[in-house]
């Protein structure tokens, strides 16, 4: 035993002890996206032999500091927005310690992480997109990238369809699996951390006969190694059914990217560009919420606000348009807007007394 705050006798426990509040599978949440908790956010090297009762906010200082630096300098250090990471798991970690009442203070309370930066989307055009696809046709990794592209998931939601979770004659999918990667190269299989992140996605043409032949050639695969392909299995796998890897996937993407001059763009700027292509499009922001499984349409705004200025623009015309010529033919859609408009003035009269 020892006292609260004191040398917890002979170091017995340290910080790497005490981290496993956060053991990976716990995956923490930042931005609304899911992060993969890294390797030395749960094996602090620098703090690791460091007793409980001795670490100060000092040490912490030092540690972001010089994780920063490697970064910098080349070697293997960690962005700030890992930075950041690691910090919230150190907090979490030692706020259960002041609980556990093995020590009296958390000292990340007194230590401000670098700030998460802000990274600048990389977003393809509607005439980049098909030259993309064309040249990442060849890859093994073509389909992810397609339905990435083609339905706004994430990555980790694209590795974790399953074959039940697609229905290809009504063509449309529903997320209901994540994968994601942690330390050591182990994969964690977990359901979305929202509820409107379980949601239906309706598939385009294109996408049902893309996974129509996907789905051929895996059963075929699969017929050859004598075995059968179930409802249960990932759609993204390996021919003997074993998972893909979600960093060989971001490898395989960040050489086409680099292939067709796009560098610094991101296999999470496809989701970027399936939202505001749609949003460009005059898709209603609540529907590019359904799809991207937002909590809130809200964060879709927010996220995308970039395209909101030409979304104001474009209504501010197509209104222009519709009271400055009252007697033209009304355009596709816009028949559902006067009859909703006489319902309400149907409405309106019901409701206003006499």
């Amino acid at each position: 035993t020892s006292e609260p705050g004191g040398g917890l006798e002979k170091g017995k426990v340290c910080i790497k002890g005490n981290s496993k509040s956060q053991e990976p599978g716990n995956s923490m949440k930042g931005n609304g996206k899911e992060k993969e908790i890294p390797e030395i956010a749960v094996n602090i090297i620098v703090l690791g032999s460091l007793p409980l009762g001795e670490l100060r906010p000092a040490h912490l200082k030092s540690l972001y500091l010089s994780l920063g630096k490697a970064r910098a300098e080349g070697e293997k250090g960690l962005s700030p927005n890992s930075i950041s990471l690691v910090h919230r798991v150190l907090h979490k970690a030692l706020e259960d310690a002041v609980k556990a009442e093995l020590v009296v203070h958390n000292a990340a309370s007194a230590v401000s992480a670098p700030r998460p930066g802000r990274h600048e989307a990389r977003i393809l055009s509607p005439c980049e997109v098909p030259l993309f696809l064309e040249t990442a046709r060849r890859s093994r990794y073509y389909i992810i990238l397609l339905l990435a592209l083609h339905t706004g998931m994430r990555r980790s939601e694209l590795l974790g369809l399953r074959w039940k979770d697609i229905d290809l004659d009504m063509a449309s999918l529903s997320v209901s699996q994540v994968v994601l990667g942690l330390a050591g190269g182990k994969l964690h299989f977990s359901e979305p951390k929202t509820a409107k992140g379980r949601r239906q996605i309706a598939l385009t043409p294109t996408s049902v006969l893309t996974l129509r032949g996907h789905k051929e050639k895996a059963e075929a695969d699969r017929k050859m190694l004598g075995l059968p392909l179930t409802d249960d299995d990932l759609v993204f796998a390996r021919p003997d059914g074993s998972p893909e890897r979600p960093t060989r996937v971001t490898e395989a993407f960040r050489w086409l990217a680099r292939k067709m001059g796009l560098r610094g763009m991101r296999f999470h700027d496809l989701r970027h560009t399936h939202a505001s292509l749609m949003l460009a499009q005059g898709i209603h922001p609540k529907v590019v919420q359904e799809r991207l499984g937002h909590a809130t349409i809200g964060i879709t705004l927010d996220t995308y606000s970039h395209v909101v200025p030409g979304l104001q623009e474009a209504a501010a015309r197509r209104f222009e348009g519709l009271v400055s010529n009252p007697l033209a033919k009304p355009s596709e859609g816009q028949e559902g807007l006067y009859l909703l408009g006489a319902g309400l003035e149907s409405t309106e009269r019901a409701t206003t007394p006499h």
